[in-house]
């Protein structure tokens, strides 16, 4: 595999990118991302957090930070509009 030694690269920089981020940055498909990480024994993520998610997790935590624990819940319980 051409792109071996540069996923694994990508990947040791930030293990959190999923295979599709991966793939766009090295040009491959994610199918060889995730074949060359398991043969190098990488862990794989175990969950992909969509990037809304990731975004609502950050307000979340801001939320916190800014004392407002109860905003914060509701954020991660989608209940704000």
């Amino acid at each position: 595999m051409p792109y071996r030694k540069k996923i694994v690269e990508i990947y040791r920089q930030d293990p959190r990118l999923t295979s599709f981020q991966i793939a766009k940055d090295v040009g491959c498909g994610p199918g060889e991302v995730l074949a060359v990480l398991r043969m190098e024994g990488l862990p794989l993520p175990r969950r992909i957090m969509a990037p809304i998610e990731r975004e609502r997790e950050a307000c979340a935590a801001l939320a916190e930070e800014m004392g407002a624990p109860e905003v914060a819940e509701a954020i991660r319980a989608r209940k704000l509009q």
